[in-house]
């Protein structure tokens, strides 16, 4: 199961088809970062700016908690976290849309754990096919074309996200985070899933692109770096945040 906001489970919707027309990722960095002016980008018209704007607000400015909204803010506001921005925001993308986050733990995961060099687009269309989702915003079960322009439009957007590579065929990228973006990931599943104590059994664990075993050995550097506390008694993973997390960044980009 995705997790829950505040007001209830995430809906279904076919929102990824919006997000990935943003013209520049910069807009949706921006919105953020806390700086939702669209009349500064070179948009045609304000009517397109507005709904732009609107996509951008409703889709990803959505938060579990304070901590999570200013572990987000903090880190696109960050120039020199620049770098790490298309991985955060693949995060956050998961976080708040129920379609993707269930096509990436269901479809995408599996086969980047499972060493498939490709993720190929017939699979994602089967597997909606399969689960015959019907929509929140008409109630109606959706129609091929929109399963495929889905698909599409997702794997266009992880392209654009340096999670997958390729034109025709969408390869995976080797995603390795660095102990900087590792240390953000921890925080961010302790912001939004704080009632879990064990986050191994976070559903969102497997989006550190690593196995259970190797993010076990991560978050043991990490606290060897003083950058959290942890405790693992070879059956649960407990985090714990040694830095408010407003101040993560400043930590991560200008003390260590």
């Amino acid at each position: 199961m995705p997790p829950e906001f505040i007001n209830g489970v995430l809906p279904y919707n076919a929102d990824i088809n919006l997000i990935a027309s943003v013209p520049e990722l910069r807009m949706i960095y921006s919105a953020l970062g806390g700086s939702v002016d669209p009349a500064s980008f070179d948009l045609r018209t304000a009517r397109t700016a507005n709904r732009l704007n609107r996509v951008i607000r409703v889709n990803l400015l959505q938060y579990y908690s304070e901590e999570h909204k200013d572990l987000m803010t903090s880190a696109f506001r960050e120039e020199k976290a620049f770098q790490s921005w298309n991985l955060f925001l693949f995060w956050q993308l998961a976080l708040t849309n129920r379609s993707v986050f269930e096509i990436l733990t269901d479809v995408f995961f599996p086969q980047y754990f499972s060493g498939r060099a490709s993720l190929p687009k017939s699979e994602i269309i089967a597997y909606l096919d399969d689960r015959e989702l019907i929509s929140n915003d008409t109630q109606k079960t959706w129609s091929d074309s929109t399963i495929e322009r889905m698909a599409s439009k997702l794997l266009t957007f992880l392209k654009r996200l340096e999670i997958l590579e390729g034109t025709q065929i969408k390869r995976f990228k080797t995603i390795v985070p660095d102990h900087r973006e590792l240390t953000f990931f921890c925080y961010l599943l302790k912001a939004v899933f704080p009632d879990q104590p064990n986050v191994l059994l976070s559903p969102f664990r497997m989006f550190s692109f690593a196995s259970q075993e190797v993010f076990i050995e991560q978050v043991k550097r990490l606290a060897v770096k003083d950058l959290l506390e942890m405790q693992y008694d070879g059956v649960q993973l407990k985090i714990i945040p040694k830095y408010d997390y407003k101040d993560l960044m400043n930590v991560l980009y200008h003390k260590t």
